[in-house]
């Protein structure tokens, strides 16, 4: 009987509720869709230069939320963020979290997908292709810490571990950095024509950064990789004013940003995120990653 008078109880306002509900979501209007730009704007620190566009995922449903997908409406420049809204559009949040599928599992999932991510591309690499260990270093050719980590690695690390560790470098320039940028897109042009003279210029670039600045750095690189057997400067030139090369840098921000990259250097052995600052302790971390057995995206490289 109690279970009877409750589901009488409440049975009315679950169908108004229900019946309340729109079976597919009232397009934004045109005050609405201003509304929120201005919000992600301030909200994500979006440039004033940059043009972005809110759409909204087809046929889903609004009674519990509405997904946002805000991207660049500048298709040469990279932005995209994915937002759900409450149906009033009061309240916004990156994530959602489905009580269907298993918290555990959709973890796995995600950090082996990260870690497929993090290493499997057209990227520099220095060492063995299949050495046992992975070193991915999210790195800014102006940032001082990563002068001193890529110092570590060539003249501490790699002379005593250096054919049991692969290092991948990924481009991560910093806002704060005026002439980071520049030689990221200068140095994916000279990793587009040879791997090594990507390694030399990034040595020439951690081992001069108080030389360098916004005005002279592409001029420097230049004349530094001139000095390289079968450097074609023509190319390198051409490579410099396609959008496709600012789209990489872009592109690579975008990947360390989704997941969790602020500052560098930021460094991952077999995955797994460390923090590391002298030599001793990037060997112990790399003898206990040699012992430990591959996870499924290492396996898959």
């Amino acid at each position: 009987m109690k279970a009877q008078h409750l589901a009488c109880l409440f049975l009315p306002f679950l169908l108004v509720r229900a019946a309340a509900l729109p079976d597919r979501c009232i397009p934004l209007k045109a005050s609405e869709r201003s509304r929120l730009e201005t919000y992600v704007r301030k909200k994500f620190k979006v440039p004033a230069s940059l043009g972005i566009e809110i759409g909204e995922a087809k046929d889903q449903e609004c009674g519990s939320f509405r997904k946002l997908e805000v991207r660049s409406s500048d298709p040469s420049k990279k932005f995209a963020l994915t937002l759900y809204a409450s149906p009033d559009l009061r309240f916004l949040t990156r994530d959602l979290l489905d009580t269907r599928i298993d918290p555990e599992v959709e973890q796995r999932k995600r950090h082996e997908e990260f870690e497929a991510g993090l290493t499997r591309g057209d990227f520099p690499t220095l060492g063995p292709p299949n050495a046992p260990v992975t070193i991915a270093v999210f790195s800014d050719f102006q940032c001082p810490y990563c002068a001193r980590f890529a110092q570590m690695l060539r003249k501490d690390v790699l002379p005593r571990e250096g054919s049991n560790v692969r290092v991948v470098f990924r481009q991560f320039p910093l806002a704060m950095h005026p002439w980071a940028r520049p030689a990221a897109q200068a140095s994916v042009c000279l990793a587009a024509q040879n791997n090594d003279f990507f390694w030399k210029v990034h040595d020439y670039l951690f081992e001069n950064q108080r030389d360098l600045n916004p005005q002279n750095v592409t001029e420097r690189i230049r004349s530094e990789a001139s000095r390289l057997r079968g450097f074609n400067r023509a190319s390198f030139d051409s490579c410099l004013n396609e959008p496709k090369t600012a789209q990489r840098i872009e592109s690579e921000i975008a990947f360390g940003s989704k997941n969790g990259i602020s500052g560098t250097p930021s460094i991952f052995v077999n995955g797994r995120r460390v923090s590391v600052s002298e030599p001793e302790q990037l060997l112990s971390v790399i003898r206990q990653a040699r012992s430990e057995p591959k996870t499924v995206a290492e396996s898959r490289r």
